[in-house]
């Protein structure tokens, strides 16, 4: 009748073994999907990443394209201006009046003054029109790089964690089989 009773030695050590058993499984697995659950983060992390630095790319063509259009634009102000010139010449020479003196001078003069002073202005906001992106590029470049570094910290981490697991559940082993007496 003593066989019967569950609560011999034998049994109880057969109930620890279960649960040491299951309990290891358990940690395995654990193991296991936090790994897999670093790797897919640090797959998202580098695709952000790279997401992040393709942006920056992309404002930087922005940039220089900006500039080109200001130079551009501020070319064509000034011929325009030229053409214009040319044409208050024609007029007032039609009138039989002197372009070079007077208030057909100061006209002329005028006119070219203000159009460069367009062009200029066109140039300018080009280039306040490129440092945005460029600004814009910088953010994208830091946002990527703290993205990175995120993501390494965040894996040594999770690599810590899982060394220890891994080593509490040796210690659970070795105490189970009798090492921890």
């Amino acid at each position: 009748m003593a066989d019967q009773n569950p609560n011999t030695d034998t049994e109880k050590k057969m109930n620890g073994m279960t649960k040491l058993i299951t309990s290891g499984f358990t940690g395995i697995f654990d193991f296991a999907a936090n790994a897999m659950a670093r790797d897919e983060e640090r797959r998202v992390n580098a695709e952000n990443a790279a997401a992040l630095n393709r942006s920056a790319a992309m404002e930087d063509q922005n940039a220089a394209m900006a500039r080109i259009r200001g130079g551009t634009a501020a070319g064509r102000r000034r011929m325009a201006a030229s053409a214009l010139g040319g044409t208050q010449k024609v007029a007032y020479a039609m009138g039989s009046i002197d372009a070079n003196s007077g208030t057909a001078a100061a006209t002329s003069s005028s006119s070219a003054i203000f159009a460069e002073l367009d062009a200029q202005t066109l140039q300018n906001n080009a280039v306040r029109e490129a440092f945005g992106h460029e600004e814009s590029a910088r953010k994208y470049r830091a946002d990527s790089q703290k993205l990175k570094d995120y993501a390494s910290r965040e894996s040594e981490r999770r690599g810590l964690y899982a060394a220890g697991e891994f080593l509490k559940m040796g210690t659970n082993v070795a105490s189970a089989l009798g090492g921890g007496k």
